[in-house]
């Protein structure tokens, strides 16, 4: 696993589990997306305008069920795997889960969670503990990035993003 301090979460709708992997070319950038091993779970998407030349661009991502959980902090990322999802099925719907905006703070309880303040233009900090022994403040920004205290368990990571999606659905 990789270490990481924020990523964007990724919603898709499936009728079946993306299980395959994929290289192509369009436009002059050239793209790769593959799963690590035979679990799906795992993988890394790559794209560059030139191999020769180029930046090579890579991508660390985890799927749980419906979600692809993209370590970046940059917005143009989610917009680029969408557009290699989408070239694997045109018929899925991806979007990044965002914080909504102008929104009231929402009745939410969780024992992890505390000092949770939201803000309709920037989104929510919360400091969030597991196990009586990680902690950290974590920040889900308005425009989808999540930011957490450097981290390279995967088992705090799904927890951070389990409670942020709690969060978005509250507020639906």
């Amino acid at each position: 696993m990789i270490l990481t301090s924020s990523l964007i979460m990724l919603k898709v709708s499936f009728n079946e589990i993306c299980k395959q992997n994929i290289t192509f070319e369009e436009d002059g950038t050239f793209y790769s997306f593959f799963f690590d091993d035979n679990s799906f779970e795992k993988g890394e998407l790559h794209w560059t305008t030139s191999y020769q030349y180029g930046t090579l661009n890579i991508l660390y991502f985890v799927r749980k069920e419906n979600f692809f959980y993209l370590f970046t902090s940059t917005p143009e990322h989610a917009k680029i795997f969408k557009k290699v999802l989408l070239n694997l099925n045109p018929e899925w719907e991806v979007e990044v889960l965002k914080v909504p905006r102008n929104s009231k703070i929402p009745e939410f309880k969780d024992s992890r969670v505390e000092n949770l303040i939201y803000d309709k233009n920037f989104g929510f900090s919360m400091k969030i503990t597991f196990d009586a022994k990680w902690k950290s403040t974590v920040k889900f920004y308005s425009n989808g990035i999540i930011t957490y205290k450097m981290n390279n368990d995967l088992k705090y990571i799904l927890g951070i993003c389990d409670i942020c999606e709690s969060l978005v659905d509250s507020m639906e």
